[in-house]
């Protein structure tokens, strides 16, 4: 930012050169015939009459305490090129620089708004924390409870009431569809029956990776065809291991008769 505004006014000096190489050969020739006080060399003796000046004048030009038509109509005797460099820098200077510094500004002041690292990671936590408290009031107002369990047939018959997915939807969990939800928490061992405890930390855990963007339901099919294709490679390892042995066992018969007919 600080370099920013030293290029804003190296910029604003080299602009004010430039006119003041122009201007002061008019007001040269203008004090020389005593027009000083004639328009429009009295507004150019008045905004142009320095360096400092100069520079003063386009920056009140371009940040609103000055109309910049008024230095617009001061510079317009000195020819179209000096015309042409002015409105040049009046656009430059309201759609780019202010812009970008306007950009500067904002993104400090998102980061200013942004928690730090741990603060994030604290305030994450705590919000963990106040979801695994409401997720175990919902289980117990669901009365799943039968020895401290969950039954994956009772879960599935109060998953499908309103209130309920309700209750799931307010920490961030969709049991809409609580067959596919259930398959999701008991992967990959396909258990059917939940301690509390256990049923509160895979819930969570299936909430992470859903909000991670990772599609549980594409991997979870991945994960069957891949055990589906292992047991299939299995069993045929088993028959031809099975074939082979036939055969040694063929071939021992073969070997034993022909020994005990010699």
């Amino acid at each position: 930012l600080f370099w920013s505004f030293i290029m804003i006014g190296v910029v604003k000096y080299i602009v004010a050169l430039f006119f003041m190489q122009q201007m002061s050969t008019i007001l040269a020739h203008a004090a020389a015939n005593d027009l000083l006080d004639e328009a429009p060399y009295n507004s150019q003796r008045v905004y142009f009459r320095s360096v400092e000046r100069t520079v003063l004048s386009l920056m009140e030009a371009t940040m609103g305490g000055l109309d910049w038509d008024v230095i617009y109509k001061t510079v317009e005797p000195l020819g179209w090129i000096y015309i042409l460099a002015f409105i040049f820098y009046i656009a430059f200077f309201n759609f780019a620089v202010l812009n970008i510094l306007t950009g500067i500004f904002v993104e400090n002041a998102m980061k200013l708004c942004k928690p730090e690292r741990s603060e994030a990671f604290q305030m994450q936590r705590e919000q963990r924390d106040k979801d695994e408290q409401e997720l175990r009031r919902i289980v117990h107002s669901m009365n799943l409870l039968e020895e401290g369990r969950i039954c994956k047939e009772e879960f599935l018959a109060m998953a499908t009431l309103p209130e309920v997915v309700r209750c799931f939807a307010t920490i961030g969990v969709d049991v809409s569809n609580p067959i596919a939800f259930f398959r999701l928490i008991s992967m990959p061992e396909g258990v059917e029956v939940f301690g509390v405890e256990d049923f509160v930390q895979r819930t969570l855990a299936v909430r992470a990776s859903l909000n991670s963007g990772i599609d549980l339901s594409a991997l979870m099919m991945k994960s069957l065809e891949l055990q589906q294709t292992l047991e299939q490679i299995r069993f045929q390892e088993l028959r031809e291991l099975e074939l082979r042995m036939d055969l040694v066992r063929g071939s021992q018969i073969v070997e034993e008769e022909v020994l005990s007919r010699r």
